[in-house]
């Protein structure tokens, strides 16, 4: 949450010092005036002030009406050449903590309008006070990202907003920026209202307009992505150690001469382990590993019970075999001399 509680606009030109300060109360504020009375002026200020004028079509000081860089003009027809001029921006956040926000427009010294000066505090309220002061910058290489200096990344900290990774062009992943969530927000009349987000800056995101709304509607579109990617992956983990379990079986199955039932190749849900088995093959008929063993365990028993003769018991059934098999012989040599 960012609550604006005052501006200060000021002009330094030859002929004097000129400006306007406003103050804004919680709630609904209007600002009515005639035309070139300063409404855009005092609006295009707010938005410069925040690093934000990207919104306007362009970056820096030549975002600004002529009145903060060229020249003033007053209903006399009197005009005063700007040397300097500056805004300081006093916001607060959701916590009453309060920081004054000071960027030149046109600066006599040769200031770079992308430095910005954080006040710790309302130099507003308190022009003398002293208060905790720090330099930033915005637009320039790690604006949004400069843990020290960057002041987008500073303002995001400040507002507690915390902006989701997103897809660029490229395939890699970046944070959202903080002037395309501020587009959904800040509309500035001249093309604001042709399109809701006319004047969001591109930064070589994919479907910026998607992803700035599932932000805002807290969609967590690219964690849920992340989070489908990571169950593909475990699915296709258990489908190879899937197909690998299922093949150790049927080359096992294979090698004692038996066959792999009631498992797929592929993935599927079990609910009876009952049903899998291993099938092997006696006397035509097919038998489950368990009802094999117990049809060996019976031919063991049958095998023990069995007597088993010496030498010389088994001789007159040898030669009685022996008479049997040369009269046999006997008799085939004489159908076929």
């Amino acid at each position: 949450m960012m609550k604006i509680n005052k501006i200060k606009i000021e002009i330094n030109t030859k002929d004097g010092l000129f400006g306007s300060f406003f103050e804004f109360v919680s709630g609904l504020n209007i600002i009515r005036g005639n035309n070139t009375s300063g409404k855009s002026s005092l609006f295009q200020a707010i938005i410069y002030c925040l690093g934000f004028e990207e919104l306007l079509g362009g970056r820096n000081e030549k975002t600004m009406q002529s009145v903060l860089k060229d020249q003033i003009e007053f209903p006399d027809d009197s005009f005063h050449t700007v040397i300097q001029s500056y805004v300081i921006l006093e916001i607060e956040n959701k916590n009453k903590e309060i920081i004054s926000i000071r960027r030149s427009v046109t600066s006599s010294s040769g200031r770079k309008p992308q430095l910005i000066d954080v006040y710790f505090g309302s130099i507003l309220e308190n022009p003398d006070g002293n208060f905790e002061y720090k330099p930033m910058y915005v637009h320039d290489k790690g604006g949004a990202s400069n843990n020290i200096y960057g002041f987008h990344l500073f303002l995001e900290k400040f507002l507690e907003i915390n902006l989701p990774n997103v897809l660029l062009n490229s395939g890699d992943l970046r944070k959202l920026y903080l002037q395309q969530v501020a587009s959904s927000y800040i509309i500035e009349q001249k093309t604001g209202w042709s399109d809701f987000f006319a004047t969001m800056p591109h930064y070589k995101l994919q479907n910026k307009e998607a992803r700035v709304i599932e932000f805002l509607l807290n969609m967590d579109i690219y964690e849920n992505k992340k989070n489908k990617q990571k169950l593909l992956i475990e699915k296709r983990l258990i489908e190879n150690n899937w197909r690998s379990l299922y093949y150790r079986l049927n080359r096992f199955a294979e090698k004692v001469g038996g066959k792999l039932i009631n498992l797929s190749e592929k993935p599927e849900i079990i609910n009876n382990f009952d049903n899998i088995n291993i099938f092997l093959r006696k006397d035509e008929k097919d038998y489950k590993i368990s009802d094999f063993i117990n049809l060996l365990l019976d031919d063991l028993t049958e095998l023990k019970k069995k007597k088993i003769n010496n030498v010389s018991e088994n001789i007159e059934n040898d030669e009685n075999e022996l008479i049997f098999f040369s009269e046999t012989l006997n008799q085939e040599s004489f159908k076929n001399p």
